[in-house]
C-alpha cells in the first residue's frame, strides 16, 4: 500500500502544461511548472533519452540542512516514462565520502550512460578528483568512479556529445581554463584535443562551457564570463575542423548583458535550430539590479546567423524566474529531446534557508509536436499517404513506400534518427509522376534498438518507428 509519503511525492512531481508562455508561437514553450521540490537540497544535473524513457541525474544533500555546498551530496537518478510529465521517486546511484557535485555526462549510440561528478571536501573546501561512473545496462547497475587527472575540475555545464564515427567530445573546465577531451567509447579520456589556459595572461575569465556539434566537422561552444562587469556575458569560440582549432573567444549580446553563471546550448537536427538557454542572476550588480526580476532566456537561431555572429542574437522568448526572491536564483539547464520529438528543459530554483541554500527544480517543454510519434496510418496528412515500413523489426534492410496525393514536382526526405535524436541517415528523392516513392536503407551496421524515419514532404511529415535487431 502506499504511504501518505510516497502520495505526496506524486502529486508533486506531477507537471501540468496547461498554459503557453507564447501561444500561438512555433514551437510553443510550455510554462515552468515545479519538477521536484522536496525538503532536500536538489539541484543541477542532465538529462538523456534512451527509447521512450528519460533519464535524470541530479545532486542532492539530504534534508533540511541541505545547502549548495556539503559533504552529504550525493547522485541521484529518477525516470520519465511519460515525456517527462511524471517522473520515479529518485534512487541514490553514487555516495561517495565527499561532495558529489556537479553532475553531468551523456549517453552513447550503444546506450551506455555516462555521469561525470566532481568530488569536493566542503569541510576544507578542497577540490579531491575528477570522477566518472558508467553503465551499460540502463542504470541498473554502475561501474567506478574511475579517477580522470586533469587540471581542471568538473564540466561545467557541457553535456558530451557525439556518435560513433566521430566519437565523443567533453570538457572539463577550472577557472580561465578549459581542456576539450575526445573518447571512443565514453569511459577513456586519455586524448585532448585542444586547451583554452588564461591563468597567467587573465585575458579572458572563461569557466563552465557548454559545446554543441553542428555537423560536418563544425561545433560551437559557450563559455561563463566570469569579468565581473555588466555587459559582458556569454563567450563564444567556433571549430570548423572536429574542434581541432578554434576562433578566438568572443563576447555575446546574450541576455544584455547580464551575468549567467551557466550556458546551455543544444542543436535540433530536425529542424536546423540551435537553441541557447540562459537564467540571468542581475542582483549581481545592485542597486540597480535586484535577483527579484532574473529572468529565462531562450534563444533560437539558424547556424548561419550565429556562426562569427555572436553580437546578434535576437532573443525567441524571455520569462521571469518561477520564485522570485532576494536570493539569487541556481540557474543550470539542461535538456533532452523526448520520445515524442519535442524537448524538455530542466533547471533550478534557489531560496534562502538556514542560513543557507534551498534548490528544487523546474521545468518547461519546447513543442514542435503536439502529439505522440505517428505510426503507419492512411490518410493522415494531405500529401502523404499509405505509408509502409518493411520488414519490421529487420537486421539487414529496410523498405519505406508511399504514395503522394497530390500530383507535382515535389522532393520526398528520409531521415533515420537515432533514440537520443541524432540523424544517422539522410536521403531525399524527387516524386515520380507514379507518385509513389520507396526508399531501400542498408542498416545491418546500426546498433540492435528503437528508431524513427521521419518522411517529409512539403512540410507534411510523418514519423515511423522500427527495431534494428
Amino acid at each position: 500500500m502506499k504511504t501518505l509519503a510516497h502520495i505526496l511525492f506524486f502529486l508533486l512531481s506531477i507537471p501540468v502544461f496547461s498554459q503557453y508562455l507564447n501561444p500561438g508561437g512555433f514551437p510553443l514553450i510550455t510554462e515552468p511548472q515545479i519538477s521536484l521540490k522536496t525538503n532536500d537540497h536538489n539541484s543541477e544535473g542532465f538529462l538523456v533519452t534512451w527509447d521512450t524513457i528519460i533519464y535524470h541525474f541530479f545532486r542532492q544533500d539530504p534534508g533540511n540542512l541541505g545547502n549548495h555546498t556539503g559533504n552529504g551530496g550525493r547522485i541521484m537518478m529518477r525516470k520519465s516514462y511519460d515525456n517527462g510529465d511524471t517522473w520515479t521517486t529518485p534512487d541514490v546511484i553514487f555516495d561517495g565520502p565527499y561532495d558529489d557535485r556537479n553532475i553531468h555526462g551523456g549517453i552513447t549510440e550503444t546506450g551506455r550512460i555516462i555521469v561525470t561528478f566532481r568530488q569536493y571536501n566542503a569541510f576544507t573546501q578542497q577540490h579531491i578528483e575528477y570522477n566518472l561512473i558508467y553503465s551499460d545496462d540502463f542504470g541498473n547497475t554502475w561501474i567506478g568512479p574511475i579517477t580522470i587527472p586533469t587540471e581542471g575540475v568538473a564540466s561545467g555545464t557541457h553535456q558530451i556529445f557525439g556518435n560513433n564515427h566521430i566519437g565523443y567530445y567533453n570538457i572539463i573546465y577550472n577557472l580561465k581554463y578549459c581542456e576539450m577531451r575526445h573518447s571512443w567509447d565514453g569511459v577513456q579520456w586519455d586524448s585532448i584535443v585542444y586547451v583554452w589556459d588564461y591563468r597567467l595572461n587573465n585575458l579572458y575569465k572563461i569557466s563552465e562551457a557548454s559545446f554543441v556539434y553542428l555537423g560536418n566537422g563544425v561545433m560551437i561552444g559557450l563559455f561563463r564570463n566570469d569579468s565581473g562587469i555588466l555587459g559582458e556575458n556569454f563567450l563564444q569560440v567556433e571549430s570548423y575542423d572536429y574542434g581541432q582549432t578554434w576562433t578566438e573567444p568572443m563576447l555575446t549580446n546574450i541576455a544584455d548583458g547580464f551575468f549567467c553563471p551557466s550556458p546551455w546550448i543544444f542543436y535540433d537536427y530536425e529542424h536546423n535550430h540551435v537553441w541557447i538557454v540562459a537564467i540571468d542572476r542581475r542582483g549581481n550588480f545592485p542597486p540597480t539590479y535586484i535577483h527579484n526580476w532574473s529572468n529565462v532566456w531562450l534563444y533560437c537561431a539558424y547556424p548561419d546567423e550565429i556562426l562569427n555572429n555572436p553580437h546578434e542574437y535576437t532573443t525567441f522568448l524571455t520569462f521571469l524566474r518561477p520564485k522570485p526572491s532576494f536570493f539569487r536564483i541556481y540557474g543550470y539547464p539542461a535538456s533532452t529531446k523526448t520520445p515524442d520529438g519535442n524537448y524538455l528543459i530542466l533547471f533550478t530554483e534557489s531560496e534562502y534557508r538556514n542560513k543557507g541554500e534551498w534548490a528544487y527544480l523546474y521545468q518547461f517543454k519546447i513543442l514542435y509536436n503536439f502529439g505522440p510519434y505517428v505510426g503507419i496510418q492512411n490518410n493522415t496528412f494531405p500529401l502523404l499517404s499509405s505509408i509502409k515500413l518493411f520488414p519490421n523489426p529487420s537486421s539487414n534492410f529496410i523498405n519505406i513506400i508511399g504514395n503522394v496525393s497530390e500530383k507535382g514536382n515535389d522532393m520526398v526526405e528520409l531521415r533515420i534518427y537515432n533514440s537520443i535524436g541524432q540523424t544517422i541517415y539522410y536521403e531525399s528523392k524527387k516524386v515520380p509522376f507514379s507518385k509513389s516513392f520507396h526508399f531501400v536503407v542498408d542498416i545491418h551496421q546500426l546498433p540492435e534498438g528503437v528508431y524513427h524515419c521521419l518522411i517529409n514532404i512539403n512540410n507534411d511529415k510523418i514519423s515511423v518507428p522500427f527495431f534494428k535487431q
